[in-house]
Formats: C-alpha cells, sequence, structure tokens
C-alpha cells in the first residue's frame, strides 16, 4: 500500500526555470484565514527599564535623543575602590564614518550585562541609576585613581526606554568600536583559574614568543594535564563568550584586550595560546592503577573568534552563532546586522516592536534572496530545540526549515568535500503563504537500515577517552564497515573499496587517510588490528560526527539511477549507499537534492507538505563527473 506512495514521491518533473520568483520589493499577502497563532509572542520589559524610567522622563541623563551617526561617551569619575560610582555623560559626540583623529579619544566595553536581579546603584549626572553587578563591577576595576574615563557602555550611553533612539543606535555600533581607542572584553572578576590561565598569556606578550602548534602530542603526567587543561576551559565557558553582541564587538575593533579583575593582556595573547579549530591531544601516561587515558582538545570546545575580518558570510552566521545569547530575542538579528553584507542589511529594517516569528521569516528570506542559498533549511537538523514550556516555546511553532535562535548546536555541519556541480545551482525557491517553501529537488535515495547506538552519558561530553571508550568506538565502527558490506560481492577487491568507501563517509569526507592503508587491509581479512594515535583521532572525528547522527543504508532513488546509467559510469563508482543522518529518521524517509542547498537534506512527506530533518551527508564524489538530465521536482517545505 505505501510502496505505490513512495514512488510518487519520486516522480520525474522537470524543472520550470523561469518560474518567476517574488521581488524583495513585493509585499507577500496573508490570508485572513491564516493561522497566526505562532506569532503572538510575550514582550519583554526590563528589570532595569522599570527602575530607571521614572529618573529618564525628568530629563535629566538624556536631555534628547540620539540620532544615528552620534553617540554619548560616558565620563567615569575617579575614586577609592570604596566610594559610589560616579559619572556623567558626553552627548551627541559624532561618530559615524569620521576620522580616527576628529573623534574624541574613548574606550568601549565589550561585556556581559548579567542577571538584572538585585542591581546595583550609580550616581549617573547627579541621579542614582540602576546597572547590573556586572556591569557595576566592571566600572569600579576600570576606574583610574586620579582622572577620569572616558568609555562607551551600551547600557548607560543608549538610553533604553527609548525605542527610537536603540533602533537608530544599533546602525551605528560598529562605528562606536571601530573608532574607540581601544575595546576592553570584560570578562568578569579574577580568580585562581583565571590567574593560572592569564599566567602563559603573560607571559606571551611580554616575550613575544610565536603561536605554540595547533596539534599537541605530548606525554604528561595525570595532574599536570588536568591543571593545564581546566583554568582555560573554565575561562573559555565564562558567559561572556555565549553573549551574540561581542561578536561585532570584537571584530571592529581596532586594538583588543581581554580583562579579569584587575589581569590585562592583548586579545592576540589568546589566540596564539589556546588551540583553534583543530584537533589535538594530550597522551596521559598509564600507570599501576589504570590503563592509558587520551584527553582531546579543540574538537568541542568554544572557538576563539579570529578577528581578520569586518563581515561574516551568512553561512559563518548560521553555523558559528545562533547559539548566542542576549536579553531580547530581536538582538540575535540586530547583533549581527553590521557583519553582514550591504545587500542583506538593506533588506533587515531594525524594529524592536516587529512580532519575533514574522522578524526571523524575514530574516530566513532576506538571506535565501540574498546568497540564492537554501542552505539555511537544514540548520534545526543540528540545534537543541528550545524547551517547550519556556519563553521561546514559540519557536517550536515555525516551519521546519527555519533555524532555532539561542539554542545550544549539537554538532557541526558536515558538507561533500568535493562538491558537485548540481549542489552548486542557485536555488528555485518562491515563498508561499504561511512560512511556506516551494523548492526544486530530487530524490537520492530513501532510508533503508539505520544502526542504532547508545552512548553512556557520562561519555557525551567528555573530553576523556580511556581504553575502554576507544574500544567501545571500535565496535561501533566495526558495525558500520558490516551495513556498508550488507548485499556487496564478498571478493577482496570489493571489500577493500567498501570499507574506504564508508570509512570516507563516516569521517564526512575530511581526512580519509587517516586510517592506515595496511590497518583496512587487515580489517577487510577479518585480522585483528592494533591501532596507533591518528586512528584513534579518526575514531574520535568519527564519533563527533556521528554524536547526534545516525548511519543508514539507503536505497538509490529512481531521478538518481537514471542519471548514473545514462552516465555510463561502472557501477563501481557509484554513490556509496551509506549516509551520515539525524537521529529522528525513519524507514522511508528521503534524502534529497534541492537546488541552492550545498548539502543532501533529508525530508519527510506530512500531507502535501515534506518536513525538513536536517542535512544528510552522502558520499557524493561519483556525481561530479557526469553531467545529465535530472529530472526536478517540487517540495513544499513546511
Amino acid at each position: 500500500m505505501n510502496q505505490k506512495r513512495n514512488w510518487a514521491f519520486d516522480n520525474n518533473i522537470r524543472p520550470s526555470w523561469n518560474e518567476l520568483k517574488p521581488s524583495k520589493h513585493v509585499k507577500r499577502e496573508r490570508s485572513k484565514t491564516e493561522d497566526t497563532d505562532y506569532m503572538k509572542v510575550p514582550v519583554y520589559v526590563s528589570t532595569l527599564e522599570r527602575l530607571n524610567r521614572p529618573v529618564i522622563e525628568e530629563g535629566r541623563i538624556y536631555p534628547e535623543r540620539l540620532k544615528g551617526g552620534t553617540a554619548r561617551i560616558l565620563v567615569l569619575h575617579p575614586g577609592p575602590a570604596s566610594d559610589d560610582i560616579k559619572c556623567d555623560l558626553r552627548q551627541k559626540e559624532p561618530l559615524a564614518q569620521a576620522s580616527f583623529d576628529k573623534v574624541l579619544s574613548y574606550e568601549a566595553l565589550s561585556y556581559v550585562w548579567g542577571k538584572e536581579e538585585d542591581p546595583e546603584s550609580i550616581i549617573l549626572c547627579k541621579c542614582r541609576f540602576a546597572v547590573t553587578r556586572n556591569l557595576a563591577e566592571a566600572l569600579k576595576h576600570l576606574r583610574l585613581p586620579n582622572s577620569d574615563r572616558m568609555l562607551w557602555v551600551d547600557a548607560i550611553c543608549i538610553n533604553q526606554c527609548d525605542i527610537n533612539e536603540k533602533e537608530a543606535q544599533v546602525g551605528s555600533m560598529h562605528w562606536v568600536y571601530k573608532l574607540a581607542e581601544k575595546v576592553i572584553a570584560w570578562l568578569g572578576p579574577s580568580d585562581d583559574d583565571s590567574s593560572f590561565a592569564y599566567e602563559p598569556m603573560d607571559l606571551i606578550q611580554k616575550r613575544n614568543i610565536t603561536p605554540v602548534s595547533p596539534v599537541i602530542m605530548t606525554r604528561i603526567s595525570n595532574e599536570h594535564a588536568r591543571n593545564e587543561h581546566d583554568p582555560f576551559s573554565k575561562l573559555m565557558n565564562r558567559p561572556y563568550w555565549s553573549r551574540a553582541w561581542v561578536v561585532q564587538e570584537m571584530m571592529f575593533a581596532r586594538s583588543l584586550v581581554i580583562q579579569c579583575g584587575s589581569e590585562v593582556v592583548p586579545y592576540s595573547s589568546l589566540e596564539k595560546v589556546y588551540p583553534h579549530n583543530q584537533q589535538a591531544c594530550i597522551v596521559i601516561d598509564s600507570d599501576k592503577s589504570g590503563p592509558k587515558r587520551i584527553h582531546f582538545r579543540g574538537d568541542h570546545e568554544v572557538r576563539i573568534l579570529r578577528l581578520d575580518y569586518e563581515q561574516i558570510c551568512p553561512k559563518q552566521f548560521l553555523d558559528c552563532f545562533l547559539d548566542r545569547q542576549c536579553r531580547e530575542r530581536q538582538d540575535n538579528i540586530f547583533a549581527f546586522l553590521n557583519l553582514f553584507s550591504d545587500d542583506i542589511q538593506q533588506r533587515i529594517l531594525v524594529r524592536y516592536n516587529t512580532p519575533l516569528p514574522e522578524l526571523l521569516l524575514h530574516t530566513a528570506r532576506a538571506i535565501i534572496e540574498s546568497t540564492r542559498s537554501l542552505y539555511i533549511i537544514v540548520v534545526r537538523g543540528r540545534q537543541e530545540p528550545p524547551c517547550a514550556q519556556g519563553n521561546d516555546k514559540w519557536q517550536l511553532e515555525m516551519p521546519s526549515w527555519c533555524p532555532y535562535w539561542a539554542t545550544p548546536y549539537r554538532g557541526y555541519s558536515v558538507e561533500p568535500q568535493d562538491e558537485p556541480s548540481l549542489f552548486a545551482e542557485k536555488a528555485v525557491v518562491s515563498f508561499l503563504a504561511n512560512g511556506r517553501l516551494r523548492v526544486k529537488g530530487f530524490v537520492i535515495g530513501r532510508i533503508s537500515r539505520t544502526i542504532s547506538r547508545h552512548t553512556p552519558p557520562e561519555a557525551q561530553a567528555t573530553p576523556w577517552w580511556d581504553q575502554a571508550d576507544i574500544n567501545r568506538e571500535w565496535e561501533h565502527y566495526r558495525e558500520c564497515l558490516s551495513l556498508g558490506l550488507n548485499g556487496m560481492p564478498k571478493d577482496i577487491h570489493t571489500v577493500l573499496m567498501s570499507i574506504k568507501a564508508t570509512t570516507r563517509t563516516l569521517l564526512a569526507g575530511r581526512g580519509g587517510n587517516c586510517i592506515d592503508e595496511g590497518l583496512i587491509q587487515m580489517l577487510a581479512e577479518s585480522r585483528t588490528v592494533d591501532m596507533g594515535y591518528p586512528e584513534t583521532i579518526a575514531l574520535r572525528e568519527i564519533w563527533n560526527n556521528m554524536r547526534f547522527r545516525l548511519a543508514c543504508s539507503f536505497r538509490l532513488g529512481r531521478a538518481a539511477t537514471r542519471a548514473l546509467y545514462s552516465s555510463k559510469m561502472a557501477p563501481a563508482a557509484w554513490i556509496n549507499r551509506i549516509a551520515l543522518v539525524p537521529r529522528t529518521v525513519l524507514r522511508g524517509d528521503a534524502i534529497c537534492a534541492i537546488l541552492g542547498c550545498s548539502v543532501a537534506v533529508v525530508l519527510r512527506r506530512r500531507g502535501e507538505r515534506y518536513h525538513v530533518l536536517g542535512e544528510a551527508y552522502v558520499d557524493t564524489s561519483a556525481m561530479g563527473p557526469f553531467k545529465v538530465a535530472v529530472g526536478l521536482r517540487d517540495f513544499i517545505l513546511g
């Protein structure tokens, strides 16, 4: 009964290449009968705003509204640590596009607002003014003993009770940080761990030491490994690094320092001492009490921002910054607006009264129309869903192709290293009512079998592996190899080819030669193998790829089969029928190629619509050489 429906899903429909797509200037009309309940989101009102509104309305702190291109500068008066914090404001300093020599010399503070409960008060323009404890702590440490200090602090220099001023200032904020003499990244008060972490950074600064190697293979004792790792982990897990606004504040800075309490070092020292985007491991010598342990660094730790550019591409935004936190959900967009291309900036208006679902859909549309890419549709599949009882529960009602805001990533993207020309095509997309998309694509294959696995809870987030962890992951790797061999001829040449192809898929095309050729030969011959450190690192990479994914086998769809036959390629060179897919997949779900999306997509049919489950990694190296007509069809994504 279901067989006929399944094949109907994969029919051969030619694309409408000249299909009219709505212009960015065309306003989409909503049906009166359209369900808009997901647009109703409670408005956030700040505790500080309620406390400060009476004194602000008197007009003594903010006598007039700021426009874009101007800013207020905070004058932090000197005094001993025990005194109240006393400040004044310099009004209407010109900033936008001013030259460095024509602007008032000041420093900009980059910090986390912190909890608003139990705030502290400062004296601002001779009035009591409430600020968070974290900001008060920062001002105490930044206050000079004998002279004024010129600072820009968003919570004070922008009237937070004036929504129009906030909207105007968002567009100028990058100039505030670009023209500042120095940007101070305030991480919070110091403690023993931060002092331990600052020691090597201070040494690097004073001695001008060159960067350390990103790959560390060194043997050290257990206690030294713990002491070396933990302070930096704790430093990088401070709330500052998870905040949305700090990205542009750091990227636009001419000079950037990081400060804990009274300890200050240049940001460049942190870049040098902390491994970045590289696998590194520390091997702990075994002793009589137990086996060896391996500590992995760089796979799931906080990435250090590299400050080489003043712009981020939409893909980088989607892959790296959707988990950032801020007080108001709108700022998950507005905090990055100045880092986008001019084209995207022109499509997104800073309006804090725009309903959040409408803003999210509008931003997603702006990214799609500007880039002609549909990569955005797969991001949600590797994000944690928001709490169903929290303030963000409205996000659960958004279309399945819309990413979440301010939720953690489960893992990083897995993309083909050799991208077929089909995946590089521009999107053919129409925006329909109620947040639906009409897209073009074809079915690569249907999921037939998956390998279920259970990772012990204690092993899910730990960077430490002992021999038992290595053995567990080795057995899972062998299960995946068996799945790839299922139904294949058992001659040694075919077995070797299958093992290599499956390994390449499990590694998501990265580091395909990490598994030694001799070891693969022994696997093919079912001999016992001894792994070295390169193989252990490869297992860790596979574990990273599959923490929230499954290995599955799939049968080719009609469109893919016809294309491969018409290409006259030998069947041995066809697509390896093992894929990495989201854990939510079911048998019969379709792995699809969608025009404009650089990765394969897993879809599930729900009536006339298709629900996006997330991305799939498929070894598409065989799809690159052939150039044949592939029958495309419509998919309505909801």
